[in-house]
């Protein structure tokens, strides 16, 4: 007969195998749950259970997203990189474009007026009104007064 002993506890009173007993190896605890490979399936055989199956998609899943966008998010960076330095580049060619043509408008204007200037010819500059103005309509007040017939 195996022994009984009482567990300080407070679980029911377990059986204790003694070295020479036969069925050591099968010690039952009557006040325990089931185990966990029990309730919820061997985790060392996921092909077994749907759950395991669907969390192994999802985490594969998961991954696939994450990689995807970090190789999105990296090819993103490396385009704006590229955008930016074609843009200055195609800032410093304007920049260099407009200076060679304010310097080559500035060096034709200097002797244009060089050349006006030696010879007298050119265009006589005049302030003045346009000569399609009537200038005595230019100094009468006629708002508020027009002549409505009466």
């Amino acid at each position: 007969m195996i022994p009984v002993r009482d567990d300080p506890y407070g679980r029911q009173p377990l059986r204790v195998a003694n070295p020479e007993d036969e069925q050591g190896d099968e010690m039952v605890y009557y006040d325990e749950g089931p185990s966990c490979d029990e309730e919820f399936g061997d985790p060392q055989e996921p092909q077994d259970d749907d759950r395991y199956v669907l969390e192994a998609l999802i985490n594969q899943q998961s991954k696939a997203t994450f990689t995807l966008i970090n190789k999105m998010r990296t090819e993103f960076l490396e385009n704006m990189k590229l955008m930016r330095t074609e843009s200055s580049e195609s800032m410093k060619q304007t920049r260099t474009e407009l200076l060679e043509a304010l310097k080559q408008i500035r060096t034709d204007g200097q002797t244009n007026l060089h050349t006006q200037g030696a010879t007298g010819g050119g265009a006589p500059f005049q302030m003045g009104l346009d000569s399609t103005v009537d200038p005595s309509n230019l100094m009468s007040n006629t708002r508020g007064t027009e002549n409505n017939g009466s």
